[in-house]
């Protein structure tokens, strides 16, 4: 029965609450706010390009001057800057790719830590993916010839002979099913 402020946008995706939820104010920069007792409280600050969420993903990439970063909600930490698009993160990595998703042509995936060390960056990999296995971190990458590797926390290759000429659709940020490739995990066994 009151307004509470004015924004040029709200987004709100399934899942969101009125805990963390993407704003733009007046002036085209984006923020996250909380919606609380009838009361707005800023979560992130109103001064970037862009802050979106990635597919199935609680923590928010933010953008800005064309650099970008994670943010986790449980730790109120920002990660970066990185010079590419981030492609995925979880708890403990972030894989970035050069290229745009919506023109689908990403490449040049790298991977890094949460704390932004470099693991993976000058391979040429045409895709990363994090794997949460057994009581490890895991990585499924292609590389620049289509060979399919299981990588360790290391970047160390686990299969002695790759998986040749993987070819399609790497990404999964909407449709599984579209997948060049499928794999299952059941307790230490992928």
């Amino acid at each position: 029965e009151k307004e509470l402020g004015r924004y040029a946008g709200i987004y709100y995706s399934d899942g969101d609450s009125s805990d963390a939820l993407v704003a733009v104010d007046l002036e085209g920069n984006y923020g996250v706010i909380s919606i609380r007792d009838g009361k707005i409280n800023n979560i992130i600050e109103f001064k970037y390009d862009y802050i979106g969420k990635l597919y199935e993903q609680d923590n928010f990439m933010l953008v800005d001057n064309g650099q970008y970063y994670v943010y986790y909600v449980t730790t109120k930490t920002k990660v970066g800057p990185f010079n590419n698009q981030i492609a995925s993160y979880s708890d403990q990595y972030i894989v970035t790719n050069e290229g745009s998703y919506l023109k689908n042509t990403e490449t040049n995936y790298r991977l890094y830590d949460i704390t932004g060390k470099k693991l993976l960056i000058d391979s040429g990999y045409k895709y990363i993916e994090i794997i949460d296995g057994y009581s490890n971190k895991y990585f499924i990458a292609i590389d620049k010839n289509n060979n399919l590797n299981i990588l360790d926390k290391d970047g160390k290759n686990i299969l002695k002979n790759p998986i040749k000429d993987v070819t399609g659709t790497y990404h999964i940020r909407c449709c599984a099913s579209l997948l060049a490739y499928s794999y299952n995990i059941n307790g230490s066994t992928m």
